[in-house]
């Protein structure tokens, strides 16, 4: 075998090597980087079956009510100038007592209120839990319902707390931020009234 076949020879087998070891660092790296089943993506909605995001939008580091990983809708998501909306709290489940202790503090601050507006909002706000078997690792799923909602008001319950319980806010306000996992809003529009004439 002369020189020039030899060299040609050694080329080839190099490109060899280097393609099988190109190949097998791709494998490496899918192996490393498929989700698992049920993995919690960085939008905030997870994977778990029966747990996907509700309505828009699922939003995430704004000022508002609060989300203990961040998740927090903004002030203005809390109105609804469609007439009528819904919030949906995603609380862990070991802060579920808690959470329902700060919405009955919101419910005192509603009844104590001397502002024409919030008293208007309690006529159509009421706040629902989730009656639907437990699954382990999901959180509690509270809905608030607002319907009528009250035209160019909105139903932060922050906001709520600095107007009636101004020295315990802070602490509310925490509360609710250990509490929370996410929070998510969808405005509404009536399509039907079913049991009108027409």
């Amino acid at each position: 075998m002369n020189l020039h076949t030899r060299l040609a020879l050694m080329a080839v087998l190099a490109m060899a090597a280097a393609l099988a070891l190109g190949a097998a660092a791709g494998r490496q790296r899918g192996r490393g980087t498929t989700a698992p089943t049920g993995a919690t993506g960085t939008s905030g909605t997870t994977g778990q079956t029966g747990a996907t995001a509700i309505g828009s939008p699922a939003v995430t580091g704004a000022t508002g009510a609060t989300g203990g990983t961040g998740a927090v809708v903004p002030a203005s998501e809390y109105g609804f100038s469609s007439g009528a909306g819904m919030l949906f709290f995603y609380v862990k489940r070991e802060k579920a007592t808690d959470f329902e202790a700060v919405v009955s503090h919101m419910q005192d601050a509603l009844r104590k209120s001397t502002n024409a507006i919030r008293r208007q909002q309690t006529a159509g706000w009421k706040v629902y839990k989730s009656a639907e078997p437990a699954v382990a690792g999901t959180p509690l799923v509270y809905i608030w319902v607002i319907d009528p909602a009250v035209a160019k008001s909105d139903y932060n319950p922050i906001t709520l707390f600095e107007e009636n319980f101004p020295n315990e806010m802070q602490s509310l306000f925490t509360r609710l931020d250990d509490d929370i996992v996410k929070v998510e809003r969808m405005g509404l529009t009536l399509l039907k009234d079913m049991g009108a004439n027409r």
